[in-house]
């Protein structure tokens, strides 16, 4: 199979919480008959997946395929957890499967299992660490799956083939040569900036974030992207606020402070530069 045919279907996708003291799963070797994707939002532990351990904490991404077995070592953590299949071959069965202690699994109870030609990080369990994009893609599968809308299986195809592919990448750029080092940290310094644009995000808690100085930072993602950090946040910002003033009835000021901007003389500001005209003036003409 090759990655580009990849239709997922999801067949669950939830907020869970795995607890010591009452979940039975936990540090007992399990394995599922579909595909498993989960993120953690809290606590901290390991996992062991075919045989590897793995250190997991908020922010953790965990990618496997159907039939491998692994072991929760936690005391307690809250993930989001999606059951899936890579096509719509089985979508028709839509019963959703608990894990199946390791002794009591067979392999024939796998409902698909594809062999990725091009792509052979998918043959294998991926674990990436700090991937804050996925968070909030995941709050909209598990949203998406709960509300159930026209159209859901397709769009929680599209989303979650979006996840996979983010996380092939970020798994493709952790193995690059170290000369490429500086790329796959432009990319998850762009997916911190995508989900934190609203808040109080500066070049200086980027820097905090990655662990890295601020200008030497800056150096770099202008040096890929064109664009300074700053610039790069205050233009995430303002396509935030232009959907809204779309979209929304929300006052201008309202806008402003959901986008992130601390003022609204600089919201203000910052549209006009960008746009050619006021936030107010851009709503009356598209709305």
């Amino acid at each position: 199979m090759r990655m580009e045919e990849i239709r997922p279907f999801v067949r669950q996708a939830l907020v869970g919480t795995l607890n010591k003291t009452n979940m039975q799963d936990v540090y007992v070797r399990i394995k599922s008959v579909d595909c498993r994707l989960f993120y953690i939002l809290s606590g901290v532990g390991s996992m062991t997946i075919a045989g590897v351990r793995y250190h997991i904490a908020p922010g953790t991404v965990i990618l496997f395929r159907a039939g491998t077995e692994y072991i929760w070592e936690i005391e307690k953590v809250r993930y989001y957890a999606v059951n899936f299949d890579y096509t719509h071959a089985f979508a028709h069965i839509r019963e959703t499967f608990h894990p199946v202690h390791s002794a009591a699994f067979h392999v024939s109870q796998v409902i698909e299992c594809p062999f990725f030609t091009d792509t052979p990080s998918l043959n294998a369990p991926i674990v990436l660490q700090d991937a804050p994009v996925q968070e909030r893609m995941l709050n909209q599968i598990t949203t998406e799956y709960c509300v159930r809308g026209a159209y859901t299986d397709m769009l929680l195809s599209a989303l979650l083939t979006s996840v996979i592919i983010s996380v092939v990448q970020m798994a493709a750029d952790e193995k690059r040569p170290k000369e490429h080092a500086n790329a796959a940290l432009v990319r998850r310094i762009i997916d911190f900036i995508n989900t934190r644009y609203d808040s109080n995000t500066s070049n200086e808690s980027i820097a905090e974030h990655f662990h890295f100085n601020s200008a030497y930072l800056n150096r770099i993602f202008k040096a890929y992207t064109g664009s300074t950090m700053h610039e790069f946040l205050i233009s995430r910002r303002i396509v935030s606020a232009m959907e809204m003033l779309r979209s929304q009835k929300n006052s201008v000021g309202d806008v402003a402070y959901r986008c992130g901007f601390q003022s609204l003389h600089h919201f203000t500001k910052s549209f006009k530069a960008r746009v050619g005209m006021t936030p107010s003036a851009y709503r009356q003409r598209v709305v």
